[in-house]
């Protein structure tokens, strides 16, 4: 008899499993749907609206200031200021009152030097007066610049070329740096002229040169920290797949430290928000130098390289 009955009894016990499993999942799906019904919504908190301040003072060219209004998660874009006074001090002096030339920005007719310090004094109605200061670097000095083609080979399978640039180093002075490739070329079957290329380097596992690595992450923004010599050579490696380059040239940019600080942020900011799914999310907030408000007020200058022709990677 208990041979006989045997199977029915595991067929009951396999039935009742299947339902307690079915009710079970019914109830966790009944709890994720109730419960979104609280976490979404549309009423967001009120923040203070804070005046926030955007510049890059870029050597050769004029003097230009970005004002919005903070605001909370629904009130995008951001409010442009568009009633603002802006003096603007040279080296401690009143140079002028600068003007709106589009909504929320106002340009100089000052054109910004290497060696001299800027400084912004922002008034606007119902706001703390906000102040922000900048010395512009003196110019690095690019000494040689080399194309290699052919030098190795990403992990998916993608040919690796290298620039090899070398430039002045004064060691006994904390400097900053950023290296970018303007060139003509073609992009996607489509003619570009004076495009920035090669944003940005290899991911870390082709990074070789000691500097890059030791800033930890694959841009070419680096300090001269490590950097022992009067003159040093640091080599990039780049992938031009879909691209196809005529000519370039290397910007050596020599960046104030609000501007490095400021870009390795913006960095990891980028990458903490619009990390991959199986990444760990983080939050990284935005490095200012502003007193009274928030954002940058940055610059550099530029040294540039002597004019790189297709005929020195024609095998590339």
């Amino acid at each position: 008899m208990f041979i006989k009955k045997a199977p029915n009894l595991i067929l009951l016990q396999i039935n009742m499993l299947s339902k307690y499993k079915i009710k079970t999942l019914l109830l966790t799906i009944g709890v994720a749907l109730f419960g979104c019904q609280y976490l979404v919504t549309e009423q967001f908190p009120d923040f203070d609206s804070i005046p926030t301040i955007n510049s890059v003072l870029v050597e050769g060219k004029p003097v230009s200031i970005n004002i919005d209004l903070t605001g909370g998660l629904d009130s995008l874009p951001l409010q442009k200021v568009n009633n603002a006074t802006v003096n603007l001090y040279i080296d401690g002096h009143f140079s002028e009152k600068m003007e709106y030339t589009r909504e929320g920005v106002l340009t100089s007719k000052t054109i910004v030097e290497p060696g001299k310090e800027y400084q912004c004094e922002v008034i606007i109605p119902g706001f703390d007066t906000l102040f922000c200061k900048q010395v512009i670097p003196i110019p690095g000095k690019i000494l040689k610049v080399e194309h290699k083609a052919n030098t190795g080979m990403t992990d998916d399978g993608y040919t690796l070329s290298s620039k090899i640039l070398t430039f002045k180093n004064n060691p006994s002075e904390k400097q900053y740096y950023e290296i970018k490739t303007k060139g003509t070329g073609k992009y996607d079957n489509i003619d570009t002229s004076d495009y920035l290329f090669h944003n940005y380097i290899q991911p870390m596992p082709q990074i070789t040169d000691p500097v890059l690595l030791n800033e930890g992450i694959p841009i070419a923004l680096f300090s001269n920290e490590t950097i022992k010599d009067s003159v040093y050579t640091m080599t990039l490696h780049y992938t031009s797949s879909g691209s196809k380059i005529y000519s370039f040239i290397i910007e050596l940019r020599s960046v104030t430290y609000d501007y490095y600080r400021y870009q390795k942020q913006y960095y990891l900011y980028g990458e903490g928000k619009y990390g991959d799914i199986t990444k760990k999310a983080f939050a990284f907030p935005l490095y200012s130098n502003i007193e009274n408000g928030y954002g940058i007020f940055a610059g550099y200058s530029v040294s540039l390289s002597d004019t790189i022709t297709s005929e020195m990677y024609e095998n590339h």
